[in-house]
């Protein structure tokens, strides 16, 4: 006689009491059991700080179980109503995972996960909004080397707009990457996509040789290229500290971006792949972008203002009919 399948129950834990307890067990159960990368978990934990404020829970874990789904749907609701994109998703994301060890770990009787709502866009429905190239070269020629951090920037600035990289590339860039004797740089791969490798031109290198001469602070133990230069001597923790150093820079030289393109290290991207559409092949333009998909830079074609303009028709003179 064949026995019936027993199933596992969820396990059955002490509540945590505070926001803070919660917070910590999650965080360590998703480095260890869903092997999260610690980027992620601290990407996280930076929505998830948002979202208790907006849920009046700063505090009491209680009151994050107690939630109801329609409390949850509004404040959900709330957030996209005032945020971008990416920052919605981000949001919905740190939530459902959240919620989903909370449930598993039986702290809630109901898995609020699913209660979420998503806010979905079709793919290709906008155009990437670049940062024009006569602004690119106005913030490059306007930092000056010799004020704080100067040489620091300046060389962020000039691998942004040479490279078209992420701002994760950027930080994460160590000096065993930067090869010297063939004149080439090596950029991590970034969201499941592939590591870049480009010859380093004249600009690049001179800007890194520099820095890293004359104001990188000479400590060992840390690989990371770009580094504060005051103790504890840590690399940019977070893709915001290294935003708002760009922010920062375009506020110093008095320059106005146009409305809607990106402050940070997304604009130089877009401004990247937007100088070479329609000169390079796409298939070379996603391998110079880490991209596994070479679909994903179609997006870039869909308006190219300079091609429509010469396939537009010349108005008729007068008289012709």
């Amino acid at each position: 006689m064949t026995r019936p399948p027993v199933f596992a129950e969820k396990p059955s834990a002490a509540r945590p009491a505070t926001i803070a307890e919660l917070f910590d067990e999650y965080e360590a159960y998703s480095l260890r059991v869903r092997n999260t990368a610690p980027e992620t978990v601290k990407e996280r934990r930076t929505y998830l700080d948002r979202a208790t404020v907006l849920l009046s829970a700063e505090t009491s874990a209680e009151r994050l179980f107690a939630l109801t789904p329609r409390r949850l749907m509004s404040a959900v609701a709330d957030y996209a109503s005032v945020h971008g994109e990416g920052s919605r998703r981000w949001f919905q994301y740190a939530l459902r995972s959240l919620f989903q060890f909370c449930y598993l770990r039986g702290y809630t009787d109901t898995d609020l996960s699913g209660w979420i709502p998503s806010f979905r866009r079709p793919r290709l429905a906008s155009v990437p909004k670049a940062i024009p190239e006569d602004i690119v070269a106005r913030l490059q020629s306007g930092i000056d080397p010799d004020t704080l951090y100067g040489r620091r920037d300046a060389a962020i600035v000039a691998i942004l707009a040479t490279y078209g990289v992420r701002g994760f590339q950027v930080r994460k860039l160590q000096l065993s990457d930067l090869d010297w004797n063939a004149g080439r740089i090596l950029f991590c791969a970034c969201k499941r996509g592939k590591p870049i490798i480009q010859p380093m031109t004249a600009e690049v290198g001179n800007r890194l040789s520099d820095y890293i001469r004359l104001e990188r602070p000479a400590i060992t133990g840390r690989p990371e290229v770009f580094i504060a230069r005051k103790p504890p001597y840590r690399p940019f923790t977070s893709s915001a500290a290294l935003s708002s150093v760009i922010a920062r820079r375009f506020k110093d030289a008095r320059i106005q971006v146009p409305e809607g393109v990106s402050c940070g290290t997304h604009g130089f991207r877009h401004a990247f792949a937007s100088r070479l559409c329609g000169k390079v092949p796409f298939k070379h333009i996603s391998d110079m972008l880490g991209h596994r998909d070479y679909a994903s830079v179609q997006v870039y074609a869909k308006v190219n203002f300079d091609d429509l303009a010469q396939a537009a028709l010349p108005w008729p003179e007068e008289g012709v009919q």
